[in-house]
């Protein structure tokens, strides 16, 4: 089950637990011996002063938990990464270099499903990386990588990646070879 869907069932669940008030007991476990009824006397006590307790503003949200990335060493060699910083270690032969909007995780999948043709989808994701080194392309062929259904030809002799980079528009270039 979709972690996503099964937290918003526990999430459900919990919430008609509390709201029905199942488990609660009718009466308090404390009150042992409850006092007879009509005997008992108003006693008048002094007015109890209160005050509010202080506490503290929470340090921070609660980071929700995403799923962890993933690289399958088997055609189509699918590469699935879920990623909030870029310098953490990723899996596979696609690599997220920066993010869009830094407080939002950004996602990529890749696959290989045929040879010399590389597919990638992106979510927030300003910067990628792809090993072409690391794919079993056939020589002297043309290469296209489709990155969010944008068709690249990239050319591959002498590089072992390639680097790509979206524009504000949403177009994706392929950047040059640092030397």
């Amino acid at each position: 089950m979709n972690p996503r869907v099964r937290h918003a069932v526990m999430l459900a669940l919990m919430v008609i637990f509390l709201a029905t008030g199942a488990g609660c007991p009718k009466e308090s476990p404390n009150k042992k011996n409850p006092e007879p009824k009509g005997l008992a006397l108003p006693v008048e006590q002094p007015p109890v002063e209160t005050r509010p307790v202080m506490t503290k503003p929470a340090e921070s949200r609660p980071v929700e938990s995403q799923p962890v990335s993933t690289y399958e060493p088997s055609p189509p060699y699918r590469v699935r990464l879920y990623v909030t910083n870029p310098s953490h270690e990723q899996p596979g032969w696609l690599r997220i270099l920066k993010l869009n909007d830094e407080r939002q995780a950004g996602t990529a999948e890749g696959l290989f499903p045929e040879q010399n043709d590389v597919n990638v989808t992106t979510s927030n994701v300003q910067q990628i990386e792809v090993h072409i080194s690391f794919l079993p392309l056939a020589p002297r062929k043309r290469t296209f990588l489709r990155v969010d259904g944008q068709v690249v030809e990239i050319v591959t002799k002498n590089r072992k990646f390639v680097v790509l980079e979206r524009s504000p528009a949403g177009v994706w270039k392929v950047m040059p070879q640092k030397r």
